[in-house]
């Protein structure tokens, strides 16, 4: 634990400087809501956690794929831990909010398993793909799980997916504001060049199961998107 301490120590400018920068994105986000959408104070507050937590969320999981593909954006990859990390906790803050809020932390809200037709199902399931790779996420958890460390962070892949799933329907209309256009353009990006760097690995000889699952997740993604653009 003492590991885990002096690691945040050591990067506490970083971690200041990646906090200010998550909470002026959010900021931004609610500002948005309120003043140019007009929501009401709630509304604003649960949408514009919602808007940063996928949006950071999609960021991380484009940072990699775009710095193989462009290399000139490899400065994205330092930054990657760092968004997820935001995104998450701002999923979080969503969903806290969201029950509190909307539903006085009444567990019956679960009653209705059915993802389609309730998305708050969507939301927890998406949480819950993404926490291992959230408890993972620091150098000290790499050094302690080795070789697991990957798989933990893998989780994250299906969290995506499920991710997708919750916004396309939880609120699709308002896919079509500045927010949701953002988050739009994000994700699809991410998907597809996930796509591209998994689909070179194959070609280039360097197969293993977990490219072939990435590849069915990225396509899943991309069809899922279409799929609700179409609509």
């Amino acid at each position: 634990m003492n590991e885990l301490f002096s690691e945040v120590l050591r990067k506490r400018a970083y971690l200041a400087k990646a906090t200010a920068a998550a909470l002026v994105f959010w900021l931004a986000q609610l500002a948005f809501q309120l003043y140019v959408a007009g929501a009401p104070f709630n509304a604003a507050v649960a949408r514009s956690l919602a808007f940063s937590a996928a949006t950071l969320v999609g960021l991380a999981f484009l940072a990699g794929p775009l710095a193989i593909t462009a290399p000139r954006f490899a400065w994205l990859v330092r930054h990657r831990r760092a968004l997820g990390v935001a995104g998450f906790i701002f999923g979080v803050a969503h969903w806290q909010f969201v029950t509190a809020k909307y539903f006085s932390y009444n567990a019956a809200v679960l009653a209705e398993l059915n993802p389609l037709r309730n998305p708050l199902v969507f939301g927890l399931l998406a949480l819950l793909f993404l926490l291992p790779a959230f408890l993972t996420s620091v150098d000290w958890a790499m050094r302690k799980l080795g070789g697991k460390w990957k798989l933990a962070q893998r989780t994250a892949y299906a969290g995506f997916i499920v991710l997708v799933l919750h916004f396309s329907f939880q609120n699709p209309a308002q896919l079509a504001t500045l927010p949701g256009v953002l988050l739009l353009a994000v994700t699809m990006a991410a998907m597809v060049l996930m796509l591209l760097v998994f689909a070179r690995r194959v070609a280039a000889g360097r197969s293993g199961k977990g490219v072939f699952v990435g590849i069915a997740l990225a396509l899943a993604g991309i069809l899922l998107l279409a799929a609700m653009l179409a609509r």
